[in-house]
């Protein structure tokens, strides 16, 4: 009887001494694009998905929705605005593929 709670206390011990470490805390939010400004259009002609930002790069660039909405004077059909933007983990709206729902920050319009 005492072997055995003696064996048991070490195995206790032995196993409180060899603790893993808990992995650092990861952030859940993806960093800004490269905290450098970038170009895209406002537009509203896709479909259901209401105010979209076109990116403008080489070929078919990606199609922001801005959440929170844009201000009222930036969200004009056609305009062109430069932004830094943050992707959000959040699903796409209904009817509104190839989107990316986005965080866009220090919107102002483009020369």
């Amino acid at each position: 009887m005492l072997k055995t709670v003696l064996y048991s206390i070490s195995i206790l011990m032995l196993f409180s001494l060899c603790k893993a470490k808990k992995p650092e805390a990861v952030s859940s939010r993806p960093p800004l694009a490269d905290d450098q400004k970038v170009y895209g259009t406002v537009s509203h002609k896709h479909g259901m998905c209401g105010t979209v930002v076109v990116l403008k790069a080489a070929g078919p660039g990606p199609v922001l929705v801005p959440y929170p909405a844009l201000d009222k004077s930036f969200d004009i059909d056609g305009l062109s605005i430069k932004f830094t933007y943050r992707k959000l983990r959040m699903p796409q709206r209904e009817n509104c593929e190839n989107s990316v729902m986005a965080d866009l920050k220090d919107v102002e319009k483009a020369d």
